[in-house]
């Protein structure tokens, strides 16, 4: 059954202070007016969500701007919004159609997403944005032109154009931003002027009131909150022509359009519309005549009627939302009273697996891999330890240890591959796959630690989602052997998901190893094997799946940066662990005399 009110989260990069807080901010306002408002299904909670914290579940999440891959196992129903300035695609492309509902704020991008991405119409939703109540222009408002940047790099580089087009003879053009790389040419006229510094939201509001023109133009935008405040003071508002702007404003008689070039941008959906300096000084001078001729009183009272509009059809539009992700969440197979995640995985329903461990002249990390096995949880009837060992160095193997491991583990079924040879690490996990024989494959590097319920975890997730052939985790927790300090690795969410998994979490279906090999290279070998095959993967939290420890001889690009931190361990070893692991990197771990 559908709840009766749905939990909500707000799911987004809360260290982001610009348009994606307002975004947060309008859709907390208007969700919360919804829920108490009639007619519609209730909203028992809203929370604000960081990607970076520790994951929890929601009846609903709402992703604003960026996919969070590994957060869609934790909502019943997960809603994409989606902002083409900074849909990266290369990398979010693989994740839209695991998506419930996308969500888009005019039509032109949607149907560009549905054709590209082939995401169908009941998957998508035009949800037409509006920004915050604001108060109006002041009773009589300098009738000068206010352009507010902040710190936009696609608002920088289209005011450093647009300040060549601006005239003596016009009125004064005040420039405000945050960012050094906004700059004047040296024959900027006298009446130009370019403040750089930070803007409380005060000083921003008195001069959004202040000013009866305002200026928004943009390289790129996904809605535009410059444009939509202008609007909502009630002032003359220059555009240039992009398709957020046109779909919003191309009937708004106090809104003047510069024409501009549209340019296929490489790494992101949004196309980049620079002015067309040929033609755009003619219609910025036509601009500039009408603001001068028109009657303020009016502007502001069309304008103002216009934003009402807007939050009226925003907040239709969101009380439709709501519904609609009611309604879904009560078909949904996912809505059930036994639904958790991290999925459960009692120990007599553990499958049979394969833990696959490559190893090379690194004599003194054994001991640590074979800790590993003798404290995991999973049943050792069911666990087969497949070691893959090129070691080249007599004085670093281990050959005569690796069969004697049933003297520490009995019953354990261990498969030794040796290589007289150096080989590439993609070779050794193709060798370790081929001489495995379980369906579920986990890799399991020597020097890391890998908690006592790691492997259960893991395969807990393959078998709660069967239509998943792979798990992996992206973000890990990390501990330096050398210096003690702890940290957690959060690779760029902009890049593919193949660049930012950890092979030492991959957890995979023979199936998923059949259809592609990995390739025989050294470094990042993981990123072909998933490469095409994203929406087959499911992404892990790091929680109880993995400790990486850095120790200097790493072949992982991972590592904590260089910091002034004091030597700190998060991760809960008990002393004699601790004094075992440092001791692998030559460290002894003194007593803390001041405890």
């Amino acid at each position: 059954m559908s709840p009766k009110v749905l939990d909500i989260g707000l799911l987004w990069n809360r260290s982001n202070e610009f348009g994606i807080l307002k975004d947060s901010q309008i859709l907390e306002k208007t969700l919360q007016a919804v829920g108490r408002r009639g007619g519609h299904a209730g909203v028992a909670k809203i929370r604000h969500i960081d990607p970076r914290e520790a994951p929890v579940m929601c009846d609903v999440l709402i992703h604003l701007e960026i996919p969070y891959y590994a957060w869609l196992p934790y909502a019943r129903y997960n809603v994409m919004v989606v902002n083409p300035e900074w849909w990266v695609s290369d990398a979010y492309d693989a994740y839209a159609k695991q998506f419930d509902l996308c969500i888009f704020k005019n039509d032109i991008v949607r149907d560009t997403f549905k054709v590209v991405l082939g995401l169908k119409e009941e998957n998508t939703m035009i949800l037409p944005w509006c920004c915050d109540d604001m108060a109006t222009l002041s009773a009589e408002p300098v009738r000068e032109f206010l352009y507010l940047l902040g710190g936009s790099p696609n608002k920088v580089a289209a005011a450093n154009e647009f300040v060549k087009l601006w005239k003596p003879e016009y009125p004064a053009l005040r420039i405000y931003t945050s960012s050094s790389a906004a700059v004047l040419p040296d024959d900027a006229p006298m009446n130009v002027y370019l403040h750089t510094g930070p803007l409380s939201v005060e000083q921003k509001v008195n001069l959004q009131k202040k000013y009866a023109g305002h200026v928004a133009c943009s390289d790129a935008e996904g809605f535009g909150y410059s444009a939509a405040e202008a609007e909502t003071v009630g002032a003359f508002c220059i555009l240039n022509e992009c398709d957020a702007y046109s779909s919003a404003y191309s009937e708004n008689p106090y809104v003047a359009f510069l024409p501009s070039t549209q340019i296929a941008n490489e790494k992101t959906r949004s196309s980049k519309y620079t002015l067309n300096m040929e033609t755009a000084g003619v219609a910025l001078g036509a601009a500039i005549t009408k603001f001068l001729e028109m009657d303020v009183k009016a502007c502001m009272t069309s304008q103002k009627k216009s934003a009402i509009a807007r939050r009226v059809a925003f907040q239709e539009g969101v009380g439709s939302l709501v519904d609609i992700i009611a309604s879904k969440i009560e078909d949904s197979t996912k809505a059930v009273p036994t639904w958790r995640v991290p999925p459960p995985l009692a120990v007599a329903d553990c499958p049979k697996i394969s833990v696959i461990t490559l190893i090379y002249n690194r004599k003194k990390f054994w001991e640590l891999a074979l800790h590993n096995m003798m404290v995991t949880d999973y049943p050792r009837d069911k666990l087969e330890w497949v070691i893959v060992d090129d070691s080249d160095n007599m004085d670093e193997s281990i050959s005569h240890k690796i069969v004697k491991i049933n003297d520490v583990l009995p019953g354990l079924n261990v498969v030794y591959v040796p290589f007289s040879d150096k080989r590439a690490i993609g070779a050794k996990r193709n060798a370790g796959v081929k001489r495995a024989t379980h369906d579920i494959l986990l890799m399991m590097d020597d020097d890391d630690h890998y908690p006592e319920s790691s492997f259960r975890r893991r395969v807990a997730w393959l078998e709660k989602y069967p239509e998943k052939k792979a798990a992996v985790c992206t973000t890990i927790a990390l501990y330096d052997l050398r210096s003690g300090i702890s940290a957690v690795n959060v690779p760029p969410y902009d890049i593919p998901l193949g660049q930012r998994i950890s092979e030492a979490t991959l957890t995979f279906r023979r199936s998923f190893f059949e259809d592609r090999k990995f390739l025989k290279i050294n470094m990042a070998e993981g990123e072909e094997f998933i490469k095409g095959r994203e929406s087959e993967v499911i992404e892990m939290h790091p929680q109880h799946i993995i400790v990486s420890f850095c120790h200097g001889s790493n072949s992982s690009s991972r590592r904590i940066p260089p910091s002034d931190a004091k030597p700190a361990c998060f991760w809960g070893f008990p002393r004699e662990y601790l004094e075992f692991v440092h001791g692998l990197a030559g460290i002894s771990v003194e007593s803390d005399e001041t405890a």
